[in-house]
């Protein structure tokens, strides 16, 4: 990968470090540790939304030049620009995606009185709600791990959730 940013991996190139993950600037929440070039981090204290198209951070980093001293500055960026990032509250592994789906789809059985029972597959596990013709797909972060599918799968509980069916 040459290019400096890749919105389909969602990461981007850093000198001195190489490929981070990244999120859209947009996305970036207080508490947030983004990653720049060479290494250095800050945590972000603030953000102001002044129009559609910026965001203007206030974070905090440590000095180059004094170590230990703690500096604060403003940074305005582009929503759609990617960001490296060490922790982002707004990133959630395939894990969190997976718990929350099977908590929804908990949540509907119980709700609607549904039957269930889970199948084992190679590709992933599948679970059976009420009757064979009424199938959710959770996708488990050991068969895929991908956070795609596991949003995908989170959509589909949330689906199940809402209206008590779900047809594959």
């Amino acid at each position: 990968m040459s290019k400096a940013y890749d919105v389909k991996t969602m990461t981007i190139h850093l000198q001195g470090v190489g490929r981070q993950n990244a999120i859209f600037a947009g996305n970036i929440m207080v508490g947030d540790i983004l990653v720049w070039n060479y290494g250095t981090t800050s945590e972000v204290l603030s953000i102001e939304d002044p129009g559609k198209a910026y965001i203007i951070i206030t974070e905090r980093y440590e000095s180059w030049i004094k170590k230990g001293e703690l500096l604060t500055s403003e940074r305005k960026m582009k929503k759609d620009r990617l960001v490296a990032y060490a922790k982002a509250q707004s990133v959630k592994s395939p894990d969190q995606y997976e718990a929350e789906a099977r908590d929804l789809v908990n949540q509907a059985i119980e709700k609607y009185g549904l039957s269930s029972k889970t199948i084992s597959h190679p590709m992933g596990g599948f679970l059976l709600i009420g009757d064979d013709s009424s199938v959710l797909n959770i996708q488990a972060a050991w068969s895929f791990g991908s956070v795609e599918s596991c949003k995908d799968s989170l959509a589909r509980a949330q689906k199940l959730f809402d209206t008590g069916v779900y047809f594959e």
